[in-house]
């Protein structure tokens, strides 16, 4: 039976029962599986797992994910509903509780040491909030807080989403500098020096920029195989080798005008489809749109429930595969090594809107070096080994 409560529930939990030791939110598929990651990287390191994790509810798409979703068996899960006066009452939970003034004593967790024995280790997939902040936020649990990263998804590297802390780069005022120094540089930087963290992120910052985080694959590429043993999928692994894999996004349609991306997608589709390939739609589990054009884009709808396209990936390796800015095609690059081309450039910018030309230009700035860029359909050539 399901469980329904709050997160304020949840850390009430917590803070009693001291047997708990991991806590994680997760709200899609792929924060499903970095969870599942990064408890199989804790067991290998020799640590004991007992956690809880509460499953949030999506605004616009329901619970997209289930108990089902997960592999591991460690965990009791919770349910959060979605409710507009819920974030209020949380942050009014956590600052009632919190034992210092965030900002002020950042310095002081920075470079101090928990006084507490019983180690909570407290997995995130908000990026953008320094890790002292967030140790300075649930210290009222008495516990010694491990800061855990998870992955959200490609808008976690971007910085498009959440901008509360604002980078180097954003500092305009002698107010800016002081806070940066103060949240950024120390609350996430140098915290990292002095206090032990873990995480199951798929890229990290390098000299060249962002690079594959090769020590954390092993772990997920467990996590798929236990998705496919679990759930008893059976794919048609021929079919997905020979095919191009179309995925799409979520875009929310008073966002584009005149369907602009349904353009794009169907003017490349017609190129590979007169080309002579076999082309498979894998569509984002919140988009309705596309599903109602398979046809119109020449594919086949690959009707798999509950398995993410990584998990496909592992299973089977398409020719190549197309989409607009989207996690999808960072992720086939790094775990399959292939062919993806994102058709962005290639929009109308005229007919899409500000918050999304604002991702499409993060995205192509942070993942320019990974995901190939295209101007027309007949750049496009993977079959000929131009990647």
């Amino acid at each position: 039976m399901e469980y329904y409560c709050t997160w304020v529930d949840v850390l009430q939990q917590i803070k009693s029962d001291t047997s708990i030791n991991f806590v994680a939110r997760a709200t899609t598929p792929w924060n499903a599986i970095s969870i599942d990651a990064l408890i199989l990287k804790l067991q290998a390191l020799g640590i004991r797992v007992n956690a809880i994790i509460a499953i949030d509810e999506h605004p616009l798409a329901g619970f997209m994910i289930r108990e089902k979703s997960f592999v591991n068996k460690v965990s009791c899960y919770c349910f959060l509903r979605c409710k507009k006066e819920k974030s209020t009452e949380e942050n009014r939970y956590i600052n009632e509780q919190c034992m210092v003034n965030g900002f002020r004593h950042t310095a002081k967790v920075v470079f101090g040491n928990s006084s507490y024995d019983n180690i909570l280790y407290f997995a995130t997939y908000n990026a953008n909030t320094p890790d002292a902040i967030l140790a300075v936020q649930y210290e009222f649990l008495k516990r010694k807080i491990v800061i855990c990263r998870t992955e959200e998804g490609v808008g976690a590297y971007m910085g498009t989403f959440d901008k509360t802390y604002q980078g180097l780069r954003n500092i305009s005022t002698l107010g800016d500098l002081k806070g940066y120094i103060l949240t950024i540089l120390l609350g996430k930087y140098v915290y990292r020096l002095f206090h032990k963290g873990y995480n199951s992120l798929t890229l990290k910052d390098s000299i060249r920029g962002l690079v594959v985080d090769e020590s954390n694959l092993q772990y997920y590429l467990e996590v798929f195989q236990q998705q496919l043993s679990d759930l008893y999928i059976c794919l048609d692994k021929d079919m997905i080798s020979k095919s191009v894999l179309v995925c799409t996004t979520a875009w929310r349609r008073d966002e584009i005008k005149d369907d602009e991306d349904f353009r794009i997608l169907k003017q490349v589709c017609d190129e590979l489809h007169n080309r002579g390939f076999k082309l498979l739609l894998k569509t984002h589990p919140r988009d309705s749109y596309f599903k109602t054009r398979v046809d119109d884009l020449h594919c086949t709808h690959l009707e798999v429930e509950n398995i993410s396209m990584e998990t496909i990936i592992s299973c089977a390796k398409p020719l190549a595969m197309i989409s607009f800015s989207s996690t999808t095609l960072v992720n086939a690059k790094i775990f399959g090594k292939v062919p993806v081309y994102c058709l962005s450039d290639m929009l109308d910018r005229s007919k899409i809107s500000s918050f999304y030309l604002d991702e499409i230009d993060s995205f192509k700035r942070t993942f320019k070096h990974i995901v190939r860029f295209i101007t027309s359909a007949e750049d496009i050539r993977f079959n000929e080994g131009i990647q």
